[in-house]
């Protein structure tokens, strides 16, 4: 969806089009290890890389970890939800 301001189409900014798309129902299967990166990013969270092949994205103010696959193209629902969970109920109110 595009919102409009006064007739004219407003752009969404590109991590406003990710959140959309993170946050969208049903679970999206398609979002990829690098878009996670950025939102990490943006909720300013710490992603490091771990051992067994994987990346942690930990979230400084609660503590809570959610460990991911490094080399897996696109994540399971499973994953994106967890992250949903560690990145807040405000991400999607953004």
């Amino acid at each position: 969806m595009i919102p409009f301001n006064h007739g004219e189409v407003v752009l969404m900014s590109s991590i406003e089009k990710l959140k959309e798309k993170f946050y969208s129902k049903p679970t999206r299967r398609d979002i990829t290890t690098e878009e996670i990166k950025k939102l990490a990013n943006y909720y300013n969270c710490i992603i490091r890389a771990g051992g067994n092949h994987q990346l942690t994205v930990f979230n400084p103010k609660t503590g809570d970890k959610v460990p991911l696959p490094q080399h897996a193209k696109e994540l399971k629902p499973a994953y994106i939800r967890e992250l949903q969970e560690l990145f807040g109920d405000e991400g999607s109110k953004r």
